[in-house]
């Protein structure tokens, strides 16, 4: 070995010298700074506890909060007289551990002062006594032959688990098993018997508290391990095909049942509880159809029957379908085939045969009727938009993207999908695809439990010919507020006594635009285009032709029908009582026709005095008694020839400004607005 360096060694030595002394000099500078006569005059370094005893149950904690005056560089401690009874931790934290009493001091300024309470802890109250428990056993227990099995207990008490206990076990049959004091049962012959454990716990035992022991029955049964095919027996997951698309899947399973006992193989016995699911077929087990099912093996041993269960779940095999489907009615529940002009299952659309069996969307389970599917939700009321919805057969899952309407109208019957009953309300999409004739199609509307409709009615240029409509009827019963009807010719319809688009007081709100009516000839007393409705709804684009000996000779309002006009009874007043009619939003409204505007017979204008209501185009300057029209002129009719009917000799008139009133084709044309062209197809 090489000598150390002398002067290595001196070097040393100082530096031990020097630390030496400065750790005396820090231990005189703490003992002089933690003098009581340092603390600063009239403050006195004082402790105290707000309760100087308190009891508790073991296993609870508790902080004890000192009251001091904190003063720098001088600190606070703790201390239990019994560290076995209560704990206690630096920041005051007091912790129950067994029965007993323990002082627990707070100590400050290094012994200036000091505060103390009394903690006794208890380990029962109200009855309730620390409980034996062992991980996963309630009352029994079995191991197989040749095998072991670990004991793990605890004690549960004042809602907590504790771990801190010393066990004792006995088995009272040595011959079927043994025990070791850490817990570890082995098994060593085929029978039963019983395994007593006894705990002691902080203070607790079996003659303290009766809980703290547990008897549990103990079984060592035949080691009987289950396979298939040589492999471990587990849950499986099969579909409905082997190859789809391009992609192969788990379809079959072996089935080659053995079970292994005590160490010897053997074939075992199977049942399968739902065949419509799998069904056995040579060596396999194939899948019949998609759901979930068990599989019990059994096998006897010595006159006991063992038995493993394992569940298989058949699940379909799923394609996205990436065209869109069209039109897909969530009235009638599939799609209408426009190129084949009739409707059809979804499946149509991917060329499946299968029947429907469920359908989703958004996880929320669709209605399936006769391979409808019902309940799908569309984003818009007013629009085709496209929705995402999912329908399986019995095995494929298949994922659409479908654009969805409420529904197509494109024949006679389909007209009668419009026809409303007592408090039913239409929502959604309608589009017309193509011209109908609807002859001898007749629409009655219930209107008593508000019958409407608050969707969108596109009409896409097309034209309903020779519709019929009851009296006191309309196409769309009462309009709501949503409620559109677009780009539609009503062409020779029959509307005696009846309203052309909505009967009744309807809601403000609404829009009609791009509609062209026509009335046939034997139409008598039309009712108009609308009942009332609000300053905010919309006309646009609205030509009605009323021609013919009717129009012109009914006009003499001497009878109820008679009633409304062409328009209908849109009338308001301003605060300066001044009358006038709801036209604000409109634009390009045109009437043909020598039948009246607009008519009602009983406005009040003063609260009392019935009245009857002319309305009359912008270009217009005759009334119908050859009066010069003006703004909310009041006339008294010494001689009406309204009959009897109305009750009053009063009439006001009103001018329509976003309205065009002509009597025949040629006095349109005189005005440089040629629309005769509109009658045609």
């Amino acid at each position: 070995m090489k000598k150390l360096n002398k002067k290595l060694i001196y070097i040393l030595s100082a530096s031990v010298l020097a630390v030496v002394i400065i750790a005396v000099a820090l231990v005189l500078i703490f003992t002089l700074g933690s003098n009581e006569e340092d603390i600063p005059e009239g403050v006195k370094a004082s402790i105290s506890f707000s309760t100087t005893e308190k009891s508790l149950i073991v296993g609870d904690e508790e902080y004890l909060f000192p009251t001091y005056q904190k003063l720098e560089g001088y600190v606070l401690t703790y201390e239990s007289s019994d560290k076995s009874v209560v704990g206690v931790d630096n920041s005051g934290k007091i912790s129950a551990l067994k029965e007993g009493t323990a002082e627990v001091k707070a100590i400050y300024s290094n012994g200036a002062d000091r505060a103390e309470a009394s903690i006794t802890v208890s380990s029962s109250f109200g009855g309730y006594l620390p409980e034996l428990k062992t991980m996963g056993i309630a009352a029994d227990v079995a191991i197989c032959f040749n095998d072991s099995y670990q004991m793990i207990p605890y004690v549960v008490f004042n809602g907590k688990q504790f771990n801190d206990l010393t066990v004792n076990y006995k088995i009272t049959n040595t011959e079927i098993a043994e025990v070791n004091q850490g817990g570890l049962i082995t098994a060593k012959a085929i029978g039963q018997t019983q395994l007593v454990i006894e705990a002691s716990w902080r203070g607790q035992n079996k003659e303290t508290a009766p809980t703290m022991q547990k008897t549990v029955s103990l079984s060592v049964i035949n080691d009987v391990r289950f396979y298939n095919g040589g492999e471990t027996i587990a849950n499986e997951t099969l579909y409905t095909f082997a190859e789809f698309e391009g992609e192969t899947y788990k379809n079959s399973l072996p089935c080659e049942f053995t079970a292994v006992v005590n160490g010897v193989e053997s074939d075992a016995e199977f049942t399968i509880e739902n065949q419509a699911v799998i069904r056995a077929e040579g060596d396999l087990l194939t899948v019949a159809s998609f759901g979930t099912t068990n599989v019990i093996i059994t096998k006897e041993v010595d006159g006991v029957t063992y038995s493993k269960t394992f569940t298989v779940v058949v699940e379909r095999v799923q394609k996205t379908v990436l065209d869109t489907v069209p039109m897909f009615e969530t009235v009638n529940g599939g799609y209408f085939d426009v190129a084949g002009d009739q409707r059809r299952n979804i499946l149509h659309f991917v060329g499946d045969s299968d029947q429907v069996i469920d359908a989703y969307q958004d996880s929320t389970s669709l209605t399936v009727k006769e391979g409808k599917i019902l309940g799908v939700q569309s984003s818009s009321q007013t629009q085709k938009v496209s929705a995402q919805i999912s329908v399986g057969t019995d095995k494929i899952i298949y994922h659409f993207t479908v654009e969805t309407v409420a529904q197509a109208i494109s024949s006679r019957k389909d007209l009668k999908a419009l026809e409303l009953s007592d408090g039913k309300t239409l929502n959604g999409y309608y589009e017309l695809l193509n011209d109908i004739d609807a002859s001898g199609v007749s629409l009655n509307h219930v209107v008593t439990g508000n019958a409407s409709f608050a969707g969108v009615f596109n009409g896409n240029g097309y034209s309903i010919k020779n519709l019929s409509l009851n009296a006191n009827s309309s196409l769309f019963g009462v309009l709501k507020a949503t409620a559109i009807v677009k780009n539609l010719a009503l062409v020779n319809l029959n509307a005696t006594k009846s309203y052309f688009i909505a009967q009744n007081t309807i809601d403000d709100g609404l829009t009609i635009s791009d509609v062209y009516i026509s009335l046939s000839p034997s139409t008598v007393t039309p009712r108009g285009l609308t009942g009332r409705t609000g300053q905010s709804s919309i006309y646009k684009n609205v030509v009605i032709e009323y021609l013919g000996e009717n129009a012109s000779e009914n006009r003499n309002y001497q009878e109820r029908w008679n009633w409304q006009g062409l328009i209908g009874g849109l009338w308001t007043y301003e605060n300066n009582g001044v009358l006038y009619a709801q036209d604000k939003n409109w634009k390009d409204v045109y009437v043909i026709s020598p039948f009246t505007v607009s008519f009602r017979s009983d406005e009040k204008k003063d609260g009392s005095n019935f009245a009857a209501l002319y309305g009359y185009g912008k270009n217009e300057t005759q009334d119908i008694y050859g009066n010069a029209l003006g703004q909310s002129i009041t006339y008294n009719r010494e001689n009406p020839n309204l009959g009897n009917y109305w009750e009053t000799t009063l009439y006001y008139n009103a001018w329509f400004t976003n309205l065009y009133h002509y009597s025949s084709y040629g006095e349109l044309a005189a005005a440089n607005c040629d629309f005769s062209t509109f009658s045609n197809d």
